[in-house]
């Protein structure tokens, strides 16, 4: 996953570029000229000499999707770069172009002891690759299917313990910490934990607005914000099982 920009002295333009998936963000703007960019909104803005005006299409598509999809922003004029495009800035023109796409067409055949094979290669190989890392790395465990399947092949191809982070919820019925525990013991993992409660609510919600900087309905991205403070207090990366669902068609609905 990147996003990146590089200037070309020699020709005097700019190269920037987004992962094929969009999980690195890229924010930009053409001001009287000038093209100004930003991995993070709040940072774009304050460079701006004046605040944008809301981008009503850009609410309307929140209020009906819980999030604003690229290319928009809340702001006119305040873009996302789309995920698997390139753009290029060079005397004042800005281009930008897909770079990748979709491959639909099912490429694979066999018995389903075959394909099942061959999907436990592939994890096997997904997650070997992530471990292969300069910085110190662990793992988000809910004790669900995905994040679970990850911890077990992260602990098989590692020689140390693996470092699991974990949240929960002081209100018992809500919890996942049990599950969690159960799959850090079976594996053995180097766990550490977080246990949110109302009053940490408040505070954080606050916090959130500043940091996505944009409108974005996911109730999971509060508990989520204490999980990432406490992995980083031990590890650079973690890996966890989002997709999983998508993937696998794990949604009973």
């Amino acid at each position: 996953m990147f996003a990146f920009a590089i200037w070309d002295a020699t020709r005097q333009r700019l190269f920037v570029a987004r992962d094929r998936f969009g999980q690195k963000p890229f924010y930009y703007t053409l001001q009287n000229g000038s093209l100004f960019f930003s991995s993070e909104l709040p940072s774009l803005l304050k460079a701006l000499p004046h605040l944008p005006e809301i981008h009503l299409p850009a609410i309307a598509q929140y209020l009906s999707l819980q999030y604003i999809p690229e290319p928009w922003t809340p702001y006119e004029g305040v873009f996302k770069l789309p995920a698997a495009h390139w753009g290029l800035w060079q005397a004042g023109n800005w281009q930008i172009e897909r770079y990748w796409d979709y491959g639909y067409e099912p490429k694979l055949s066999g018995s389903k002891a075959d394909l099942a094979a061959e999907l436990r290669h592939r994890l096997d190989e997904a997650v070997r690759i992530r471990l292969l890392s300069d910085v110190p790395l662990g793992a988000h465990l809910s004790g669900g299917i995905d994040s679970s399947v990850i911890v077990a092949l992260m602990a098989q191809a590692s020689s140390q313990p693996v470092k699991t982070f974990s949240v929960g919820f002081e209100e018992a019925s809500f919890s996942e910490l049990p599950y969690a525990r159960a799959v850090a013991q079976r594996y053995a993992t180097d766990h550490h934990e977080f246990v949110l409660t109302f009053g940490d609510i408040p505070a954080t919600l606050g916090k959130l607005a500043a940091y996505f900087g944009e409108p974005f309905a996911d109730p999971s991205a509060l508990p989520l914000y204490h999980l990432a403070r406490l992995t980083r207090e031990h590890v650079t990366v973690a890996l966890n099982g989002d997709g999983g669902d998508e993937a696998f068609a794990g949604y009973p609905r």
